[in-house]
């Protein structure tokens, strides 16, 4: 476990996982609980790295393919309160000019990228503030092909959760070619998919 990203986190990195298993991993930080599994974040500074904001840094990357991560395992019950299994985030700092940051770049410019194959995501429930019990994109641009979301949940007591298996946020664009939602429930809004101004295309898929 960790604050956020219980087995792995990233920061602006670009990573591939192929043919792994996460089994009970959980992100614990009462205002950090981010990716349960996965946590890949793009927010960037302004300092000496970045010119004080004037550079536009590469975001993150994710590749995931062959994999399996699974919430619940052993003593494991909840894994964490936003994106239970993935959480991947954009730069909003650059995009909006928060925190410090000089306004910089388009949307597309500022998603992280996230790119699932051949991927179960499962068992995984996420509580408090309870958001995408799957995975949560927040400014993402994510290309999901042969991917299972199952036995998912999102906040569910208190009843305020959003998106049981996946939550699409802030500018997202996101394509779901055969996937399957199965067996999801959340407190609130969208027990399979919730979309906050963001976009999503499926094909071949079933929620």
């Amino acid at each position: 476990s960790a604050d956020t990203g219980g087995a792995v986190n990233l920061y602006r990195a670009t990573v591939t996982v192929k043919g792994c298993v996460f089994q009970g991993n959980r992100a614990v930080g009462a205002t950090t609980g981010f990716g349960g599994a996965i946590s890949a974040i793009s927010n960037d500074v302004p300092d000496v790295s970045t010119a004080g904001g004037s550079i536009n840094r590469r975001t993150a990357t994710l590749t995931v393919s062959d994999s399996v991560v699974q919430g619940r395992f052993g003593a494991v019950s909840t894994v964490g309160q936003i994106g239970g299994g993935i959480y991947v985030s954009g730069d909003g700092d650059s995009l909006y000019g928060w925190n410090g940051m000089p306004q910089n770049g388009s949307a597309v410019q500022n998603r992280a990228t996230l790119n699932l194959t051949n991927v179960a995501i499962y068992d995984c429930e996420v509580v408090g503030s309870g958001v995408g019990g799957g995975l949560v994109t927040d400014l993402a641009a994510v290309t999901a092909s042969d991917v299972l979301f199952a036995r998912l949940a999102a906040g569910l007591s208190p009843a305020v959760g959003s998106g049981g298996a996946i939550a699409a946020l802030d500018q997202s664009s996101i394509t779901l070619t055969s996937t399957l939602v199965s067996a999801s429930s959340a407190g609130q809004y969208g027990g399979g998919l919730f979309v906050q101004g963001s976009q999503v295309a499926i094909s071949s898929g079933s929620i």
